[in-house]
């Protein structure tokens, strides 16, 4: 693919929700696209159309995340920031919250490459006059007198997504700053399954982030009807965060015991409603990596969807992911005790916000709630596990994170 810049757009009829055709090296192996030039991989790479804003991208940007604890020198993001750009990467998915991110792109941008990109960011105030103050610091820090989308993030309750939707709220912001010219388009982002839905349903976001891998796999309900609607969709965590694919030094894309990179994004691109996977890369060694995965995608088959699937499982699933679960069966008031323990198990695993199982844990027909104590789930447990305290000090995290009043969550995690 040639270089897109922001005034070639596509006015084709071809309709956005469909299938992302193979990458240009599909049948070659990991180790020789490795082995190929940076340029040759990523111009093997396929295409597709960002949803309503008509920008054609590579179906592989960059979410950039650069946090204190990472240990980054200026040099190494500066060189893995110019060898995306050069090699066509033309979507940036930045963030305020994400440390030195925007000031770290922001570095290397010339007119020559903030021409090449659809660059996003994203703020987490909840009031009009709080997201207004952020996207100014974000032009600011961008070096930009624009971006292409600025988004709500991380609305993932309807409490959280009805305040910020409503008078006075961050949205307001945004068409104020749309109709000023300071973002093209508007979007947002979740970790709620339910809210963004809602947001797709609505019709006044041009893009959507979300998170989809073979591990959390409730998204795609969200991502069936994004494919409905033809909607812009980014697809975040697409290696897992932190569990599915872990990097070896000595073999950054192929560790063993984790899906491999290839795994991870043939997974994700294969369902027609996700548009772009856009993982953190971190050194020239990930995105060379990455990218060459990407070069290599072919859409997988249902059998092969369920292998990934499975493996996924194994490897996210803790102690309760292979075992035969007598516990459910020795329940009296049917508490979905496996369930319960290999959610529990997977959120210690890999980090993630209690409100991103919301949605499964509440829409369960029982809970810790109807546990009488019995503790006959203990007595056949073949790990002797500490089930009943385990799962509720499971529902006492869900329920607190689940229903703390909203100014409660604006004074903690918001701001003002």
């Amino acid at each position: 693919m040639g270089e897109i810049t922001r005034r070639e757009f596509l006015s084709t009829g071809v309709g956005l929700g469909a299938a992302i055709a193979a990458g240009g090296l599909v049948g070659w192996s990991f180790r020789d696209a490795m082995a190929e030039p940076l340029d040759k991989i990523a111009e093997n790479i396929p295409t597709t159309i960002l949803g309503r804003t008509g920008w054609k991208t590579k179906i592989i940007g960059l979410g950039t995340i650069f946090r204190p604890e990472g240990k980054w020198t200026m040099k190494e993001s500066d060189d893995v920031l110019v060898s995306l750009i050069d090699a066509g990467i033309n979507v940036f998915e930045i963030g305020v919250v994400y440390g030195e991110s925007e000031e770290r792109v922001g570095r290397v941008l010339t007119k020559e490459r903030r021409d090449k990109l659809f660059l996003s960011s994203k703020s987490t105030k909840i009031t009009k006059e709080g997201f207004l103050k952020d996207l100014e610091g974000s032009l600011e820090k961008l070096r930009t007198d624009h971006l292409d989308c600025y988004m709500l993030h991380n609305y993932s309750t309807f409490a959280e997504y009805d305040r910020v939707m409503g008078p006075g709220g961050g949205f307001e912001g945004l068409l104020e700053a749309q109709k000023q010219g300071k973002c093209r388009f508007i979007g947002i982002t979740s970790h709620g399954c339910s809210p963004i839905m809602a947001a797709m349903r609505s019709q006044k976001f041009d893009l959507f982030v979300l998170p989809y891998n073979a591990a959390h796999r409730e998204f795609s309900r969200a991502l069936d009807l994004a494919a409905r609607l033809d909607a812009g969709t980014l697809i975040m965590k697409p290696l897992g965060g932190t569990g599915l694919l872990k990097y070896d030094p000595k073999d950054p894309m192929q560790s063993p015991q984790t899906l491999t990179v290839q795994e991870c994004l043939s997974y994700i691109l294969s369902h027609k409603g996700a548009k772009i996977a856009i993982p953190n890369m971190s050194t020239p060694e990930h995105v060379k990596g990455t990218l060459a995965a990407a070069a290599m995608f072919k859409p997988l088959t249902d059998s092969q969807r369920r292998e990934i699937e499975a493996k996924a499982a194994r490897i996210t699933g803790g102690a309760c992911s292979e075992c035969p679960k007598p516990c459910d069966g020795a329940c009296p008031n049917k508490v979905p005790i496996s369930f319960i323990m290999s959610s529990a198990q997977e959120m210690r695993r890999l980090g993630y916000d209690n409100r991103r199982q919301g949605d499964n844990y509440a829409a369960l027909p029982h809970d810790f709630m109807d546990c009488d104590g019995c503790g006959a789930c203990e007595k056949v447990c073949p790990k002797n596990f500490t089930i009943r305290k385990d799962i509720e000090k499971y529902d006492k995290s869900y329920r607190e994170s689940r229903f703390a009043t909203v100014l409660e969550f604006d004074k903690v995690y918001r701001g003002k």
